[in-house]
């Protein structure tokens, strides 16, 4: 059962990422700048160009991609945190996997052990709630 279980999430990853990538780009491919919704119409160009850079628009769109799933993971850390009684998170990451400590590093997550995991030594993060 935990196999199937475990199987079943691998399965929800890419599905995840696609309907993410897909959400992102419909902000894009729409007619015109994302920024022409929010703004008023006699905005001047000084403020168009500083919410650009605000908002991250001024960057290449795989760097706004990267900013936008950090705020979205950041975004559901916060949920859980809000609905979740426990005092912390715990997730395990090999320490040959460097873009994830970077990201659980960023998102408040600190190494406090290791363990072993399927014969491979992988490193143990916690992150207090609202942390």
């Amino acid at each position: 059962m935990l196999k199937y279980l475990a199987k079943r999430i691998l399965y929800v990853l890419p599905v995840a990422f696609g309907v993410s990538l897909f959400c992102f780009l419909l902000v894009h491919i729409a007619p015109g700048d994302p920024l022409t919704s929010v703004l008023p119409p006699d905005a001047s160009q000084a403020m168009q160009d500083e919410l650009r850079k605000i908002y991250g628009f001024d960057r290449p769109l795989p760097v706004q991609f990267g900013l936008w799933l950090l705020k979205a993971l950041q975004a559901a850390l916060a949920w859980a945190d809000r609905r979740r009684p426990e005092p912390r998170t715990v997730c395990m990451i090999s320490p040959d996997n460097a873009a994830s400590i970077r990201l659980a590093e960023r998102v408040g997550y600190r190494p406090y052990g290791h363990a072993d995991y399927k014969d491979s030594i992988v490193t143990l993060f916690e992150r207090p709630r609202g942390g």
